[in-house]
C-alpha cells in the first residue's frame, strides 16, 4: 500500500482530514490502475487462447481439405466446376463450423490439467438436443474409484472341462508372428492341410449336434457360483462385452486405435472405431434370488447374421480331425454324435470383480502358449461380404493375397478389425486369462489364411501397453457394476432392460442407462423409464485430466498409473411426466441406431419382392424347428452383372433410403430391405474383378500341378503298377492333371 509521507508533518485536524482525503482518493487510483492492468493481462491470456483455438480450427480445416484431396487423387475422380454461390455458401458454413468449435472447450494432450470444476465441464459439453437431461436430473451420487483397491479374483469352476485343440499343423501359427497364407498365392503349393481350403455352408451342417450355448440366465452351475461367492450381478464375456466397450469409449473420452504400424496408404485413413463397434449394448438384468441377477442380450434388436452361423462351422472345422468334422454334417448319419456328446457343455473360465461374476468359454489350448495356454478363435470374413452380406454368395469370390495394400489384403482385413471389433475381443480375452487370439480370414467359400494376435499386441494398439490396459479393465469393470447396482435400484424388485450407451453430448466422459421394466401392463400407460448417467472424471497426482491415455501414452506407465484414479458423479432422471417424455424421445432417438443396422441390399438377381417373399417362408420353416442355417436362404441367381473397377472409398454403413420394404423377422426386429446404392454396386464389381484376378493366378499354378502329377505316376509306376506308364506318356503329352 501506497502512503503519502506529508502526513507526518501535519499539525491541524483539518489539514490531516484534508491529508487523508487526498490519500483515499491517490489509493483509489492506484487500486483502479491495478485492477486495470490486471484485466489487460487476463484479456491478453484469453486473446492468446482465443488465437490459439483459431489457429487449431484453420489446421484442422486445413488438415480435413487435405485428406479430401488425397482421397479424390487416389479415386481418380474427374474434377467438376463449382458455381461462385455454392462456394460462397461453403465459405459461411466453414465459419459457423470455427464458431461453433471456438465455442467448446479443446484439451490439447501434453498442456496443464484442467482445473474446470464437474458441473461446469457439463454445461460446456452438453449440446441443445440432450441438454435437458440433465436439467431433469434431481439425485447425484458421488465416488471414486482406485485400481489399487479393485479386487480381480478367478474362481474355480464346479468340475473340469475338456479344453479343445486346434487341428494337427496350425499350432505354428502360435509361434510364428505374422499371416500364413494357407495356400502360396504365387505357386499354388499347400502350406497346411488341403482340407481346410472349402468351407461348407451352414445349410449342410447339424448344428443340432453340437454342444448348446447356454445363456447366463439358464446356467445353473454360473448361479450357483454366484451365490456361493456372494455376488450380485453375474454373465457371460458375449453379455457384457458390448457395454464394457460403452464405458471404455466414455472413460477415453473417445480415444480411437493407434494406427501407426500400418504401410502409408492408411496413413490418411480413419482411427476412430466403426459405427458398428459404437452401437449401444441392450441388456436384461434377471432377478434370480433376493439379491443376485443375471446378464443376458437384450434380442429385441438382433437379426440372423448368417457370418455368425459360418462362424460355428469354421471353429469345429479349426478344431476338429478331417473325419470328425465329417460327422457334424448332414450327410453323416445322425447316430453319428451320442446323446452324451450333445448334452456336454463347454469349458468356461470364471472371474469376479467386485461383485459381477463373469463367465468365458475356453475355445482352444495348447500347452506351450505362456500362462494358460488358452486363446479363443475368431473367424473373419472379407469387407465385401461384411458389408454387404446379404450378398455373401456373389462375393464369395473376392480374394485376399496381399501383404499390404488397401485392397485385396490381409492389412485391410485386419484394419478394419482393429477399429470394428478388437477392443471386444481384448476384454473377452482378458476376461478368460487367454493369451491371445487366433484369427482365420475366409470370404465364406475359402479360408485364405491364418493369424496368431497376442494380447500384448491389442493392448497396445487399443490402450498403449498391458500395464494400461489393466488398470482400463479395472476401472471399466468397477463402472460397470455401479452402472448395473443402478439399473436395478430404479425399479427395485422388478426384471430390467437397459440401452446403455456412450453419451458425449451429455459430457465427453459419460455413460447412460435408459432402464425399463422388461415386462409391462400397458394399460397402465407408457412404460416407466428413467435414465441413469455416469460422469467419470480423470484424476493423476490430484490433479484433473482430460484423458491421461492420450497424454502419457508415450512416458513412462509407472510414473502415473499408480496415481490415476476416477472421480464419478451418478445422476438419475426424474420420473414426472415431462421428464419421462424427454427420456423417452432420447430413448428412440438411440433405438433408431439399432433399425438402421437391419438394413441389407438386394442380392444380386433378386429383387425387393423376390427377398420379402423367400423370408416369409423362412419365418414358417424356423417355426416349424429348423435352424436359420439350414434353410435355403436364396433362390436361385441370375447371371452376376458386368464388371468393372472399384477405386473409391467405402464408410462403414449407409443410411437406409425411404424405398426400402419391411419384413418381419425371427424376433420383434424388422428387415430393411432395399436397392443396392452405387457404392455397394462398386463393391460387388471389385468382388468379381478380384475373383477374375484369382483365377488369372491360379491359371499359373497348372504346370506346377501337372508336375507334381507326373511324380506321383512316377512313383506309382515304379513301385505299384507298371500299367500306369501308358497313362504317364499320355500326360506327357500336354494333358494337364487338376489337383
Amino acid at each position: 500500500m501506497f502512503v503519502n509521507r506529508s502526513l507526518a508533518s501535519s499539525s491541524t485536524l483539518s489539514s490531516l482530514v484534508k491529508e487523508s482525503r487526498q490519500a483515499s482518493l491517490e489509493l483509489q487510483r492506484n487500486s483502479g490502475q491495478q485492477s486495470k492492468q490486471r484485466n489487460d493481462l487476463q484479456k491478453s491470456k484469453v486473446s492468446l487462447s482465443q488465437q490459439a483455438r483459431i489457429e487449431l480450427a484453420k489446421d484442422l480445416s486445413y488438415a480435413t481439405s487435405l485428406q479430401l484431396y488425397r482421397k479424390k487423387a487416389a479415386s481418380k475422380s474427374p474434377s467438376i466446376l463449382i458455381k461462385e454461390s455454392v462456394r460462397k455458401d461453403i465459405s459461411q458454413k466453414l465459419r459457423r463450423n470455427t464458431k461453433r468449435m471456438l465455442s467448446q472447450s479443446i484439451v490439447l494432450p501434453g498442456l496443464t490439467p484442467s482445473t474446470r470444476k464437474p458441473k461446469n465441464a457439463i454445461h460446456q459439453d452438453a449440446t441443445i438436443s440432450h441438454q435437458n437431461l440433465h436439467n431433469i436430473s434431481s439425485s447425484e451420487q458421488f465416488g471414486q474409484i482406485s485400481a489399487n483397491k479393485v479386487e480381480v479374483e478367478k474362481v474355480a469352476p464346479l468340475q473340469e472341462k475338456k479344453i479343445a485343440r486346434l487341428r494337427d499343423g496350425l499350432s505354428r501359427v502360435l509361434f510364428d508372428p505374422g499371416v500364413h497364407s494357407l495356400r502360396d498365392p504365387r505357386t499354388g503349393n499347400w502350406n497346411f492341410d488341403a482340407s481346410l481350403h472349402d468351407i461348407p455352408h451352414p445349410k449342410n451342417f447339424a448344428f443340432h449336434r453340437c454342444s448348446l450355448y447356454v445363456t447366463p440366465s439358464q446356467d445353473k452351475n454360473l448361479l450357483e457360483l454366484a451365490q456361493r461367492h456372494k455376488c450380485s450381478f453375474y454373465g457371460s464375456t458375449s453379455t457384457v462385452g458390448k457395454a464394457l466397450s460403452q464405458i471404455y469409449f466414455a472413460l477415453s473420452g473417445g480415444r480411437g486405435v493407434d494406427t501407426t504400424s500400418f504401410s502409408q496408404v492408411f496413413s490418411t485413413e480413419r482411427s476412430d472405431f466403426t459405427r458398428g463397434a459404437a452401437l449401444p449394448a441392450m441388456v436384461t438384468l434377471s432377478k434370480k434370488s433376493e439379491l443376485c441377477y443375471s446378464i443376458d442380450n437384450d434380442k429385441t434388436y438382433d437379426t440372423d447374421n448368417i457370418l455368425s452361423d459360418f462362424g460355428h462351422v469354421l471353429e469345429k472345422m479349426l478344431t476338429s480331425s478331417s473325419q470328425e468334422f465329417k460327422r457334424f454334417l448332414l450327410s453323416s448319419p445322425e447316430d453319428t454324435i451320442p446323446e452324451g456328446e450333445r448334452q456336454s457343455t463347454e469349458a468356461y473360465y470364471y472371474k469376479k470383480v467386485g461383485s459381477l461374476l463373469m463367465r468365458s468359454q475356453l475355445d482352444c489350448y495348447h500347452p506351450g502358449l505362456p500362462g494358460t495356454g488358452v486363446f479363443d478363435i475368431k473367424t473373419r470374413a472379407c469387407f465385401p461380404i461384411r458389408y454387404d452380406r446379404a450378398n455373401y454368395l456373389a462375393n464369395s469370390v473376392y480374394d485376399v493375397w496381399k501383404d499390404k495394400g488397401y485392397t485385396g489384403s490381409y492389412e485391410r482385413e485386419y484394419y478394419d478389425l482393429l477399429r470394428a471389433a478388437m477392443l471386444k475381443y481384448s476384454f473377452q480375452a482378458r476376461i478368460g486369462e487367454m493369451d491371445g487370439i487366433f484369427l482365420a480370414y475366409h470370404n465364406t467359400s475359402r479360408i485364405y489364411g491364418f493369424q496368431y494376435v497376442p494380447l500384448t499386441e491389442m493392448d497396445q494398439s487399443l490402450f498403449g501397453s498391458s500395464e494400461v490396459a489393466e488398470v482400463v479393465f479395472k476401472f471399466v469393470v468397477s463402472i460397470f457394476e455401479i452402472l448395473l447396482d443402478s439399473c436395478v435400484t430404479a425399479f427395485p424388485g422388478m426384471d430390467v432392460k437397459a440401452l446403455i450407451r456412450h453419451t458425449p453430448t451429455i459430457h465427453r466422459h459419460s455413460v447412460t442407462a435408459y432402464v425399463q421394466p422388461r415386462t409391462w401392463d400397458e394399460s397402465q400407460g407408457s412404460c416407466p423409464v428413467q435414465a441413469v448417467t455416469i460422469i467419470m472424471e480423470n484424476y493423476v497426482n490430484d490433479q484433473l485430466m482430460d484423458s491421461p491415455m492420450m497424454t502419457y501414452m508415450s512416458a513412462d506407465e509407472s510414473n502415473w498409473i499408480s496415481d490415476w484414479i476416477i472421480k464419478y458423479t451418478i445422476q438419475k432422471s426424474d420420473m414426472d411426466g415431462d421428464s419421462q417424455a424427454q427420456i423417452r424421445k432420447i430413448l428412440n432417438e438411440h433405438l433408431q441406431s439399432l433399425i438402421a443396422m437391419a438394413t441389407l441390399y438386394v442380392p444380386e438377381g433378386q429383387s425387393v419382392e423376390s427377398m420379402s417373399k423367400m423370408y416369409q417362408e423362412r419365418q414358417g420353416a424356423i417355426e416349424a424347428g429348423i435352424h436359420p442355417a439350414n434353410f435355403e436362404t436364396l433362390p436361385k441367381q441370375s447371371s452376376p452383372s458386368s464388371l468393372g473397377k472399384n477405386t473409391a472409398e467405402h464408410d462403414d454403413f449407409e443410411p437406409y433410403s425411404d424405398s426400402s420394404k419391411n419384413v418381419e423377422n425371427t424376433g420383434a426386429m424388422v428387415i430393411q430391405w432395399k436397392q443396392p446404392s452405387r457404392h455397394t454396386l462398386r463393391l460387388r464389381r471389385e468382388a468379381k474383378a478380384s475373383g477374375q484376378a484369382y483365377e488369372k493366378r491360379k491359371s499359373t499354378w497348372k504346370w506346377l500341378l501337372r508336375k507334381t502329377s507326373l511324380n506321383i505316376l512316377n512313383l506309382a509306376s515304379k513301385f505299384i503298377c507298371p500299367a500306369l506308364d501308358s497313362l504317364k506318356k499320355y500326360c506327357n503329352y500336354g494333358t494337364y492333371l487338376r489337383a
